[in-house]
């Protein structure tokens, strides 16, 4: 696996095998950054630390790769405040504000490695 690219393919795959409560799991690139595009828990498996298990490897990933991780936790309103908190402890902080209903977050790779 030579490229960023192949990299997160692999690591896509990897979350989706081995994570069976993973109902949709999605990253990529854009302008040198890294997005963490999708992540959803499926029903009856929510609220049990199957998410936080994920972003934990999420995070690593971003560690390992010498990569800000950046995500926009939701398109739902009502989940915002929620979804923060959520990615708040594992080291993501409100980059952007656009209102009520997105915000973007991000990790730096460069910041505290405990989440």
């Amino acid at each position: 696996m030579n490229t960023i690219n192949e990299r997160i393919e692999y690591f896509e795959r990897s979350i989706i095998n081995n994570n069976p409560e993973v109902e949709r799991f999605g990253m990529y690139i854009n302008e040198g950054r890294l997005y963490l595009s999708d992540l959803s828990i499926r029903n009856g498996s929510r609220c049990m630390g199957y998410g936080s298990r994920v972003m934990e490897q999420v995070v690593q990933f971003g560690i390992n790769e010498g990569m800000d991780v950046y995500c926009i936790p939701s398109s739902e309103s009502d989940e915002d405040e929620r979804l923060v908190r959520f990615y708040g402890r594992f080291g993501f902080e409100v980059e952007r504000d656009y209102g009520s209903s997105v915000v973007s977050m991000v990790r730096k790779s460069g910041g505290n490695n405990k989440w």
